[in-house]
């Protein structure tokens, strides 16, 4: 027969049960907004890296530019293992994951921009924006997350803020779209690696890994293509590299804790760090098409962060 003590120690058990899992989920969505953050940092300072490389293209061909990027992206994250006294992660890693995601990284970046020299910098973004589509779809078919309806709802949202804003000229079929939504593919298989290649690993160990898969590529084809730097240009490639190193820290940092089909569709919101660089730099005003798109990329970002409960 149940005793009443029996009865209370049961439904004390229950309480303590409710109230550490209200405490567990109090501290995931604490994390989760962290991720959340650091992938928005990500997205919206690789526009000023963006610019510098553009700066430097007048110059310098694409290749020696990507060079430069992976080359001090190696030697600004090695700098912070030899800092972590992690001395034995700087050899290069034969796994291949990590080599298919250093790959994949120098691929896109690449493709992308080879598209700006035929393309406006408004129509390739906005094919390249393809990439939250087919991260989503990868990481759903083989990770097994799951996407509910308004989540896609909120991710074609944002991407009709991201055309609203661009307003991109499709006036006509141009080849390289290929070589834009290439670039895109590229990124969302290098993010979807990230899922699986981080397992284990520290964000500073990825990062470099895959800065020194690109430099190896690049210090190769870079050869044909060299032009020496001034040092203004020294100083503009070793930013880009900074620039660089961070960005990609944040977004591994954050893919390799969080859903892909919460954090993907956040990169819409690169466009706004561009308009804002936009206007500090070259005294770019917005204009309402602009605002009413990014006021879309918000909307989305904002649901996908505060209403889309974790699976």
């Amino acid at each position: 027969m149940l005793s009443l003590d029996s009865l209370f120690n049961g439904l004390k058990l229950i309480m303590n049960k409710k109230k550490s899992d209200v405490i567990y989920r109090k501290g995931f969505y604490r994390k989760s907004y962290i991720y959340i953050f650091a992938a928005i940092l990500a997205s919206n300072i690789i526009p000023l890296s963006d610019a510098l490389a553009k700066i430097s293209s007048s110059n310098h061909s694409i290749i020696q530019i990507v060079w430069a990027r992976f080359f001090f992206f190696t030697i600004i994250s090695s700098i912070f293992l030899l800092y972590t006294n992690s001395y034995v992660l700087l050899k290069p890693s034969g796994e291949k994951f990590l080599i298919f995601r250093g790959g994949a990284l120098l691929i896109s970046i690449f493709l992308f921009y080879s598209s700006l020299q035929f393309l406006p910098l408004a129509s390739a973004l906005s094919i390249w924006f393809i990439q939250p589509f087919i991260l989503i779809l990868l990481t759903n078919f083989f990770l097994g997350e799951r996407v509910k309806l308004m989540v896609w709802v909120a991710i074609l949202v944002g991407f009709f803020g991201v055309l609203v804003a661009n307003k991109p000229e499709f006036t006509g079929f141009h080849w390289a779209t290929f070589l834009a939504a290439g670039s895109g593919v590229a990124y969302a298989y290098f993010l979807f690696i990230t899922r699986l290649a981080s397992d284990g690993r520290t964000a500073v160990e990825v990062t470099y890994q895959t800065g020194i898969i690109g430099s190896i590529v690049c210090s190769i084809l870079v050869v044909p293509f060299w032009s020496w730097p001034s040092l203004d240009t020294w100083i503009l490639f070793l930013l880009i590299g900074c620039i660089s190193a961070l960005s990609h820290y944040l977004t591994v940092f954050a893919y390799s804790n969080e859903s892909a089909s919460k954090l993907a569709p956040l990169s819409y919101t690169e466009l706004i760090g561009a308009a804002i660089l936009g206007f500090i730099i070259f005294s770019d005003i917005p204009d309402l098409w602009s605002i009413t798109g990014f006021l879309l990329i918000i909307i989305s970002g904002v649901y996908l962060t505060l209403i889309s409960p974790p699976e």
